[in-house]
């Protein structure tokens, strides 16, 4: 079977509910060959900000190790969270892009064809992606593109 992660994101419930939620997602996908693993699991909430202790104690005295969180985190290239989260997550990739567009200017003087195929292949690839997938990257990408 293959080894998952989840991101809860439970709206104002509690903590049991969120505890429910994910005891009820982990034993549905475990016939399917997908086995989740607590200390690779999120809890992503969403409410009150005390709940997020709440949840953590809860998880805590149940032996649960799930990572509790009401910022967000990153799954699967792009953000599962709040909108300050995603800004945050988007700022920050964009600019290790700045970096490296301007490492791969500076490559380019010697070896042309592998800074572009570095480019084409790999950054390019990247920052499409996420502009598929986020709708806040387009605002920050003015520090790449003067790169």
């Amino acid at each position: 079977g293959s080894l998952g992660e989840a991101a809860l994101i439970c709206i104002s419930k509690g903590a049991e509910a969120v505890a429910e939620s994910y005891t009820y997602m982990k034993k549905k996908r475990e016939p399917f060959g997908v086995f989740l693993r607590d200390n690779k699991s999120v809890a992503v909430l969403k409410g009150r900000k005390e709940m997020e202790e709440e949840v953590k104690k809860y998880f805590e005295e149940k032996g649960i190790a799930v990572q509790v969180t009401r910022k967000g985190k990153r799954h699967l290239g792009t953000w599962v969270g709040t909108e300050e989260g995603e800004r945050e997550y988007v700022r920050e990739k964009c600019k290790m892009w700045e970096r490296a567009v301007k490492a791969l200017a500076e490559a380019a003087a010697k070896a042309p064809h592998e800074a572009y195929a570095c480019l084409y292949r790999s950054l390019s690839a990247e920052w499409t992606y996420l502009l598929r997938v986020s709708p806040i990257v387009h605002k920050e990408m003015g520090g790449v593109e003067a790169a």
